[in-house]
């Protein structure tokens, strides 16, 4: 197995934790790929989702604002920090299902 495709099966995984509310393995396993110097930036905007529903969003907020820095006038961006406004950071009930893995 190539290491992209490594990743690719643990972004899954954690994909597959967080539609089951287990956002505490789901950090586990994308935490093991956003650390890599080839993470695609989507995937600190999943990790950050994570993070906030592990109410950790401190610790997401760099890649958060790395993910901006590389794109600006992301959608999917936009509804984050809407939601993010709405609940005060309160980060309860995330929705994975606005963020595709595609």
């Amino acid at each position: 197995m190539r290491k992209e495709d490594n990743h690719e099966v643990k972004v899954k995984i954690a994909f597959t934790y967080s539609k089951n509310e287990n956002y505490g393995e789901a950090e586990f396993w994308l935490g093991q790929v956003v650390h890599t110097e080839s993470t695609p930036s989507e995937y600190w905007l999943y990790f950050f989702a994570c993070l906030a529903q592990n109410q950790k969003c401190d610790l997401g907020l760099g890649y958060l604002c790395e993910f901006e820095k590389q794109n600006p006038n992301n959608k999917r961006l936009e509804c984050l920090k809407q939601f993010l406004n709405s609940q005060n950071c309160g980060f309860t009930n995330f929705g994975w299902d606005k963020i595709i893995i595609e």
